[in-house]
């Protein structure tokens, strides 16, 4: 047996660190945090309609059984073997065309930039887009907005793929395509997870050629501290719930309080309070939004919405504010099939792990940069899938591993024969 060489195989990006990042941030932190938070008074704890879960009596009981039901069922797919025939299958990128390559990520990125465009002019102008609050942004009168959201991702699709090409000749047209990249989400689409994806993905991808162990952990450890800065600081700042110029906001707004971490838990409590004794078990139906999700509404005038919007109507009482805020994964299964959802949906995440680690693994050793980079995308799913809302989540991810699967079907012959 080889050998392991920490040194050289050690990367702070992996399918195990997101994975368990995800399970700390949007299950075990915002359990811990309201935990720490029990000497505040009632009053302050309860923002936003929220229920702190250690004043909620047995539906403390409820989550910490979801929660172990489902670790449970995470470690008892994980150690499915048939992950490893599953693993064999996934694209290896060897010889591809390095030029078509270029100009097919071009063209995403061309795309998702005219979408950024087309979201301006929508909104107006520049200065009211950055003006808006999130919810401001996602609550759009424009039924055409959701659709050009999804083909504004083109354009980190289109940089991943672009610097997973292993090509010196266009080290300049990367650097240019990363900031004008970072600068439309971060100004335009506002989506604090979409500039971490970014910034976690490039970082990461560079430091699998960094050999220095000292180099690997400053440049890991300052990522961990930008991410924390970025998901909970800077996205109450944004949120617009604390003052910017205000040197002690974090002890006096509780900006934790402000991000989404504690609220997923807050809104998995509602549902174990509420289903199935006033609202029955969804079946399956925020799942299967993934497979009607691009139909208009003013052709299905009755399409059913999204997660959150459906927790902020039916468990929060709000008929007129929308939010992305969900329930995390485990809250998702629940809500549609229970503690057996729950059983269920962990086994397939921990086969899911399985397979995306045996992936990664591959990829590692082969030092294959375009495999390199899918790996990184699929361990950073790993992360996400932890908030919740499966369908979004899955259409995300394969906007951004669309052009990596062209190119793997091209070279095979299945499709673009001839292109």
């Amino acid at each position: 047996m080889e050998k392991y060489n920490f040194k050289e195989n050690f990367q702070i990006i992996n399918p195990y660190s997101m994975f368990l990042a995800g399970m700390f941030l949007y299950i075990l932190f915002p359990i811990i945090y309201w935990k720490i938070k029990i000497s505040f008074p009632l009053s302050i704890c309860i923002l936003y309609g929220r229920i702190p879960f250690y004043y909620a009596g047995d539906l403390l009981d409820k989550l910490l059984l979801a929660i172990f039901l489902g670790i449970i069922g995470i470690i008892i797919g994980y150690k499915f073997n048939a992950a490893n025939k599953i693993a064999d299958k996934l694209p290896k990128f060897i010889n591809v065309d390095k030029k078509w390559a270029t100009r097919l990520s071009i063209s995403f990125f061309a795309i998702g930039v005219l979408a950024y465009l087309i979201i301006i002019f929508m909104r107006g102008n520049i200065k009211s887009i950055l003006n808006m609050s999130f919810e401001e942004k996602f609550q759009s009168p424009n039924l055409l907005y959701p659709y050009v959201a999804i083909l504004s991702r083109f354009s980190e699709a289109g940089l991943f793929l672009l610097i997973s090409i292993n090509d010196k000749k266009h080290k300049l047209s990367k650097f240019f395509a990363l900031i004008i990249t970072l600068m439309l989400v971060h100004f335009i689409g506002g989506v604090r997870i979409d500039f971490i994806r970014i910034v976690l993905l490039i970082a990461g991808f560079y430091l699998f050629y960094i050999k220095k162990l000292r180099v690997k952990f400053f440049v890991s450890s300052f990522l961990i501290i930008f991410m924390i800065f970025y998901l909970i600081v800077w996205g109450a700042i944004r949120h617009k719930t604390i003052p910017v110029d205000e040197s002690k906001f974090l002890n006096e707004y509780f900006i934790i309080d402000k991000s989404d971490f504690p609220m997923l838990i807050d809104n998995f409590l509602l549902i174990l309070d509420n289903v199935p004794n006033q609202i029955p078990f969804q079946h399956g139906s925020t799942y299967a939004r993934l497979f009607y999700l691009f139909i208009p509404r003013f052709v299905w005038q009755n399409k059913p919405i999204d997660m959150g919007t459906w927790i902020t109507m039916n468990l929060r009482g709000e008929s007129n504010s929308l939010t992305s805020a969900t329930a995390t994964n485990f809250g998702e299964m629940y809500l549609n099939f229970g503690y057996i959802g729950i059983i269920l949906g962990s086994y397939i995440l921990g086969f899911l792990l399985k397979i995306f680690v045996i992936y990664y693994k591959f990829q590692q050793n082969s030092k294959n940069s375009m495999g390199i980079c899918v790996s990184l995308i699929l361990s950073f799913l790993l992360f996400e899938q932890w908030r919740g809302s499966f369908g979004y989540t899955f259409l995300i991810y394969f906007v951004l591993l669309l052009p990596f699967i062209i190119i793997y079907l091209k070279k095979d012959g299945i499709i673009f024969k001839y292109i």
